[in-house]
């Protein structure tokens, strides 16, 4: 069953990772040049870059958690994968998932 039980499925989950790693980035960039501005569809308008920019330093943090999740989501993928295909064996996968797990279940605050 060599050659992806999963289509290689962990690729897509590495290149969005990538991908929003990516833009996040530079959106991140960008605001240093020009300020970014929220816009508060209960008020109808856009706040004070000020005002903005607590609101994007959680966006673009979530962003990069994201980003980080989903690449250690493709490396257990990726390990799932590759024991299930017969190219590993089994356990082979434990320690990606068990990397994942302890990632996930970390105190950021």
């Amino acid at each position: 069953m060599s050659g992806g039980a999963y289509q290689y499925a962990y690729r897509t989950l590495e290149t969005l990772a990538g991908d929003i790693e990516a833009a996040t980035r530079q959106n991140v960039a960008l605001a240093a040049e020009m300020p970014r501005r929220f816009y508060d569809a209960r008020l109808g308008e856009y706040c004070s870059a000020s005002e903005s920019a607590p609101v994007f330093e959680r966006i673009d943090a979530a962003r990069l958690w994201l980003a980080e999740c989903l690449r250690l989501a493709a490396q257990a993928a990726r390990a799932v994968e590759w024991v299930d295909s017969c190219d590993c064996e089994p356990g082979y996968e434990l320690d990606a998932i068990e990397r994942l797990q302890a990632w996930a279940a970390r105190d950021d605050g």
